[in-house]
């Protein structure tokens, strides 16, 4: 058995790396073209099945040649394009994205990108747009997959054919499985993991051991069509809501595997598949998919998250050049080795186990380093702000997950309500009395620390978590276990101050929370009814078991302290008094829903009384990023503690 070149595949890879190319560039009509990914594991699977296959009965097989094999294809491309992006990302990426960056680069060359970005970020994230290195979790993935089959594939080919096709199946199966239960537990790890994708890779390899144990292929146009029919529906129709990739990934990768099992040279479809300008694009597909991410993540580096259509299609017309050049100068050329001594195995492995070395340790150093901050500064902040910039970027990482003050005795925090938590609660209550409890997200673990930092009030704890509040699905939040705790303890608590913060109570014009745009000149923005009946339905239910105060969202400063196009870096170091009436607002319409529920309501808007000048005091910068206060900014409002808690009892 021989493998021989099929055009239309390439026409396929094509199909697959055009909706991957627009839907990171943000076209319309595309929210679905991230499938394209999962259509070239099944490409990968197929073809990775036949040039084994054909090895093991050609008599030709060998571990070592086929992972150097492997080397030449995905290494040279990969390692050219991370090592590029490093000095662009210096120039345009600010320390904590390029601090980030960096670390990607360590886990890139190692080869484990998926297990990184696994654990630090998800797919459809905003922030997501503006990794460089994002897309490398699937060359991850693929590497992974050649380093253990081959293994199992051999051992299972000495059963005979059926063999590895009832292995094969079953694995895939088991995977499937797995993938569709973590798509709705973890869907981060069935998105980027091995186990969890292996049956996409699989399908591929099913479709091959298929062909290999059926002999010459018989076209079909309908059984084709209807593939690429399944891929185009996907395409479509799928969106970043999509359960993924469990059995929602079903019509995209049996589309493909239908693809590859029903086209020929012969066949309509497989002659369409098969015209110069998709061959093209598929044989620089790879290359074309390695730098289409970082020249798109740049962009937005520059121009912002939502770039101008303009903008977006500059860049995809860029990634393709580039992704030419590198086909032509880097990934042909070291596929293809012509005798050179510097193209054969031995110089071949020797330069690129080097570079992926050279990038690790380029990628730590960058890490340790922190992205570099007084060198961004330098090269964007007028000279009088750099160590303002630099002071700046320290605090908000030495703050990034603050500690929270515990006296260690009576003044603690938790973000649970776990054994520990009750043990050291009840201990207390039985010898100081009743407490005071903050609870709600991580603005509340502000408060609590501005309580405990005020020293007067022995029997203070905090219950909170980032992101907790009941304006969505509070999971394992520990506000949720908060009404059955004090209802077991009745007398223990004397007053829950309920906190959250104010940027879940403003949607953009879209529709959304949290987002920056409500605070950019000009911005259509709303208070949600919605969002304040969550916390008022909330704080309503616990105040029938222990008297509970709702303290209103203090200031948000929403100033983009580590931009170096923020006004404050240009003699402004203020809070925009726009964002300042815009809380006043969320503050006053709150105020006015809770009066009304009969719901007691303390405004922290009042109490703290921040204005613009409070973002610098006496050499402090208040808030360490938009949106939460600093060790120095929570230490001078602990002075306001006292008033806080007269106006709640």
């Amino acid at each position: 058995m021989t493998v021989s070149y099929r055009p239309e595949v390439d026409g396929l890879r094509a199909v697959a790396v055009i909706p991957v190319v627009l839907f990171h560039a943000g076209a319309a009509g595309m929210a679905g073209g991230f499938v394209g990914v999962d259509v070239f594991f099944v490409i990968s699977g197929f073809l990775i099945t036949s040039i084994l296959l054909a090895d093991w009965q050609g008599g030709t097989f060998s571990y070592r040649r086929f992972y150097v094999r492997r080397a030449r294809r995905i290494l040279p491309a990969l390692l050219t394009v991370t090592a590029l992006s490093v000095p662009v990302a210096i120039l345009l990426l600010p320390p904590p994205e390029l601090r980030d960056f960096f670390r990607s680069v360590v886990y890139v060359s190692s080869f484990t990108a998926n297990t990184y970005f696994y654990q630090t970020t998800g797919y459809f994230q905003t922030a997501s747009e503006l990794k460089p290195l994002l897309h490398t979790w699937s060359l991850a993935v693929e590497e992974q997959f050649y380093l253990l089959f081959p293994v199992g594939l051999m051992l299972s080919l000495r059963l005979g054919l059926r063999g590895p096709m009832g292995l094969l199946g079953l694995a895939g199966l088991v995977s499937l499985w797995a993938a569709e239960r973590a798509s709705h537990l973890d869907p981060s790890a069935a998105f980027y993991l091995l186990p969890y994708r292996f049956w996409e890779l699989a399908l591929g390899g099913g479709a091959a051991l298929w062909v290999a144990s059926a002999g010459p292929r018989k076209g079909s146009d309908l059984c084709a069509g209807l593939g690429l029919g399944l891929i185009a529906v996907a395409i479509f129709s799928y969106g970043e809501d999509t359960p993924f990739p469990g059995l929602w990934a079903l019509p995209p990768t049996v589309g493909a595997a239908m693809v590859l099992l029903f086209t020929s040279e012969q066949t309509r479809l497989g002659r369409v598949l098969s015209r110069p300008a998709l061959v093209w694009v598929g044989r620089v597909s790879f290359s074309l998919y390695l730098w289409h991410q970082p020249v798109l993540a740049f962009a937005r580096a520059v121009w912002g998250v939502d770039l101008p259509g303009v903008v977006a299609g500059g860049a995809v017309v860029l990634a393709f050049l580039l992704a030419l050049g590198t086909w032509a100068w880097v990934e042909n050329p070291v596929r293809r080795p012509s005798g050179g001594v510097l193209l054969s195995n031995v110089w071949t492995g020797a330069v690129l186990a080097g570079a992926a070395m050279a990038l690790i340790l380029i990628g730590q150093f960058g890490y340790v380093r922190h992205g570099f901050p007084r060198l961004y500064a330098t090269l964007h902040l007028p000279e009088g702000a750099v160590d303002t910039f630099v002071r700046m970027d320290a605090a908000a990482r030495a703050e990034q997950i603050p500690t929270m003050p515990d006296d260690g005795a009576c003044m603690f925090w938790s973000g649970a309500v776990d054994a520990a938590f009750e043990a050291r609660f009840d201990d207390c209550a039985s010898r100081l009395g009743p407490a005071v409890m903050v609870l709600g997200d991580s603005h509340a673990m502000d408060v609590y620390a501005i309580g405990a930092m005020s020293g007067q009030t022995p029997f203070l704890v905090g219950l909170s978590r980032g992101g907790c509040r009941p304006t969505h699905d509070g999971g394992d939040c520990p506000y949720v276990a908060v009404p059955a705790f004090v209802a077991a303890r009745p007398g223990a608590v004397a007053l829950v101050l309920f906190q959250q913060t104010g940027s879940f109570l403003i949607a953009d014009a879209a529709g959304e929370f949290d987002t920056e745009r409500p605070y950019e000149p000009g911005a259509v923005y709303s208070i949600s009814d919605d969002a304040i009946d969550a916390i008022l339905s909330y704080v309503t239910g616990l105040t029938q078991i222990v008297p509970t105060v709702w303290l209103g969202p203090f200031q948000e400063s929403h100033a983009d302290l580590l931009n170096p196009a923020s006004p404050i870096y240009r003699g402004q170091m203020r809070i925009d008094p726009a964002v300042i009436a815009m809380f006043h607002q969320v503050d006053a319409t709150a105020r006015g829903r809770a009066e009304a529920a009969g719901v007691r309501y303390v405004s922290l808007i009042d109490q703290f009384a921040i204005g613009p000048d409070f973002l610098e005091q006496d050499g402090c910068i208040t808030y360490r990023d938009d949106d939460h206060l600093s060790a120095c900014g929570k230490a001078i409002l602990a002075a306001r503690w006292p008033a806080i808690l007269a106006a709640s009892r």
